[in-house]
């Protein structure tokens, strides 16, 4: 038999995590418990500067495309569509006409 299953129990234990529950019946389930945590400051500051940035991209160019905002901000494209999803549900920005030929609003 394998040690896989006493390794993952001996690194939990040591990383202060609650064990898995291991069962076996018509298959094998290992199940973890995921640790939920309240957002940090510091995931929230850099919400917030990934907004200020975007917001003065957008400001100084309002039909800039996200490879550009990219270039621009630094950000990665996942967080750069993540924080623009979270600002248009805030309804602090807005878009005007297609993907290829729109701008970008922002309401403050």
């Amino acid at each position: 038999m394998g040690t896989g299953i006493n390794r993952i129990r001996t690194a939990m234990q040591e990383a202060g995590l609650e064990l898995p529950i291991f069962e076996n019946g018509n298959f094998f389930k290992a199940i973890f418990k995921r640790v939920l945590s309240a957002s940090s400051e510091a995931e929230s500051e850099a919400d917030n500067e990934a907004e200020k940035l975007i917001i003065k991209a957008l400001k100084s160019e309002p039909a800039i495309t996200r490879k550009k905002l990219q270039d621009v901000t630094g950000l990665l494209s996942s967080k750069i569509y993540r924080t623009i999803t979270s600002l248009k549900n805030q309804n602090k920005l807005v878009r005007h006409g297609s993907d290829r030929a729109g701008f970008w609003e922002v309401n403050e």
